[in-house]
């Protein structure tokens, strides 16, 4: 496998485990799903708190991973992705809402994964970003910015599925 399979895989494994630990099923995508900027899709199949309005939501996400220094103004970082990927990101006219997870890796591939017989540790962590209703973009590489406050923890991960199953737009904010 290359680093960027690695990276990948551990990335999928951070998001299922932040899942399973919720009690949200992870379903990796097909192909085909793939090929619609689909990775995964998380699916309640009950209100996870008093505050949800619906048991059953999917989320679709668009996982990205990086070990690489990224641009990082305080309260946000800056990602490009393709602008395929970001077309159907901040597509309007979709059900299930959708969103992009971006983990990031130390650079030393040597931290990304310890362990022994009291931890398994992966290091740094995950940031997601909702793309909907973003404004059209003419670049091939658009940059997004990925918000410090949006961690994809459980926490965060049981508020952002609050909101969808309030129905409420989570836009982005440029």
């Amino acid at each position: 496998m290359t680093e960027a399979d690695i990276q990948c895989e551990l990335a999928y494994a951070y998001l299922h485990a932040v899942a399973a630990r919720l009690g949200v099923e992870s379903q990796s995508a097909a192909r085909i799903s793939d090929n619609h900027a689909i990775d995964v899709t998380l699916r309640t199949h009950a209100k996870l708190d008093s505050d949800f309005e619906l048991a059953s939501i999917p989320l679709d996400v668009q996982l990205k991973s990086c070990s690489t220094e990224l641009t990082d103004d305080g309260t946000r970082f800056s990602y490009q992705i393709s602008r395929g990927q970001y077309e159907k990101l901040s597509a309007t006219d979709r059900l299930a809402p959708i969103i992009l997870v971006l983990f990031i890796l130390p650079k030393n591939k040597d931290e990304w994964l310890t362990l022994d017989e009291e931890s398994l540790v992966t290091r740094k962590c995950a940031y997601w970003v909702s793309l909907y209703g973003a404004a059209p973009v003419t670049a091939d590489r658009p940059t997004v910015y990925v918000p410090k406050a949006n961690l994809l923890s459980i926490d965060g991960m049981r508020t952002l599925l609050g909101r969808f199953s309030r129905r409420e737009e989570v836009r982005y904010v440029a």
